[in-house]
């Protein structure tokens, strides 16, 4: 399999807040041409998801460089296919093929923040940055009343009060009730990334530009099983580098949560402190309805944070390696499973992490294309299930969810 086909599409028609099954999407025709990475060796870059575990969700970053010696992209050229419709704001798109076209499949969907002439010698291109949808809900303020409701349904009640598309948003499945409550003045994308934390959820926007929350139970639940495993054994998908980290960076041993309007939660781990000094993580004006939530949501903190332990942060791949790995990487969505089998250097040992992805980036050149995964171990997520004979066991992994 060669490299997959790359297609960018831009809906210069429409509006910010059209609903995506109304876009007119637009086709940038002999793309493979109209990239312009190779002058300067700009790549087109695609930023999506969070730096670190218990960091919010960031907007996706897309940056792209296009030949545009026939004006095409110049907002002012009244010849061009696109004129006058080359503005800020016009929702855009890149999608890649597998399969020769058949089917295509969304790396990034945002809006155009700028449309950036350059002239670099005898050439004329354009930079494209675009960012998803969080940059326009960090811009719009909301207030109102609202009843008390799952925390899914608490942030579509927000994308309500922006006209936000009902059709373009996954909310469901949630398990936190968020309290009832007014409020004023308040920023969109801050509230509803509060609801979030609430839920201890994953809210970002889908490759599609969909608004998305998955619920605190997603990843063991859903992602119970590693879609792929990477390594340099026979059967598995070769990687470029591993990121590894063993640090104080995650540690807690001490957390206090407080609710808004309730009273601080604490819940504490002296062996962890004694052997590493004391860790303190606070979390406060938590959107939680009872106190009981608070000091359960500390003793889940607490479980994830006491113990440094070995993390595998990043892996980084090339498609080129194995051209029949391709699908695994530009199908991928936040919080998939994926196993990395490393064999230590100058000895036969084998270590095995199991990862979670929490950020995804893709740097697209003419010479290569690298796809980066930023990672969270599975193990802080395994929690006590019944009747299972790894996660079952009566004060082994007798660990409690929040």
């Amino acid at each position: 399999m060669t490299r997959p086909l790359l297609q960018v599409q831009v809906a210069f028609a429409n509006d910010p807040f059209t609903a995506s099954a109304s876009l007119t999407w637009t086709t940038i025709p002999d793309i493979s041409i109209r990239l312009a990475p190779q002058i300067n060796g700009s790549p087109i870059s695609i930023r999506r998801g969070k730096q670190s575990e218990f960091a919010n969700v960031e907007a996706g970053t897309l940056t792209l460089r296009l030949d545009n010696r026939d004006r095409a992209f110049d907002s002012e050229y009244a010849s061009s296919p696109y004129y006058p419709n080359v503005k800020p704001r016009k929702r855009i798109r890149v999608r890649a093929s597998t399969d020769g076209g058949s089917t295509w499949r969304q790396l990034f969907t945002g809006y155009v923040e700028r449309w950036e002439p350059k002239y670099i010698g005898f050439d004329a291109v354009v930079d494209v940055t675009a960012s998803d949808a969080f940059k326009l809900l960090a811009s719009a303020q909301v207030s109102f009343t609202d009843g008390a409701a799952a925390a899914g349904t608490a942030i579509s009640h927000v994308l309500d009060q922006i006209n936000w598309p009902a059709a373009d948003r996954y909310t469901s499945g949630t398990n936190t009730t968020i309290p009832a409550a007014t409020y004023t003045n308040q920023n969109a994308l801050q509230l509803m990334q509060s609801m979030a934390d609430a839920e201890a959820g994953t809210f970002f926007v889908e490759y599609d530009g969909f608004v998305a929350i998955h619920n605190r139970y997603y990843r063991t639940v859903a992602q119970a099983n590693p879609f792929a495993t990477f390594g340099l054994g026979s059967g598995e998908d070769p990687y470029v580098d591993v990121g590894w980290s063993y640090s104080d960076a995650y540690l807690a041993n001490e957390v206090h949560v407080t609710r808004s309007g309730g009273t601080e939660q604490i819940a504490s781990d002296s062996a962890s402190d004694t052997a590493f000094g004391t860790a303190v993580q606070t979390k406060s004006g938590m959107l939680l309805g009872t106190d009981t939530e608070a000091l359960s949501l500390a003793n889940w903190l607490l479980r994830r944070g006491k113990t440094p332990a070995l993390r595998i942060e990043s892996l980084v791949l090339n498609g080129d390696l194995k051209s029949a790995m391709w699908p695994n990487l530009i199908n991928r969505i936040l919080d998939e499973h994926l196993r990395i089998k490393f064999t230590v250097p100058g000895s036969a040992s084998i270590i095995q992490k199991d990862g979670y992805i929490i950020g995804i980036t893709h740097e697209i050149t003419g010479d290569q294309w690298l796809t980066t995964w930023r990672l969270i171990p599975t193990d802080a997520e395994t929690v006590w299930v019944l009747g299972d004979s790894i996660n079952g066991v009566l004060g082994m992994t007798t660990y409690p969810a929040y």
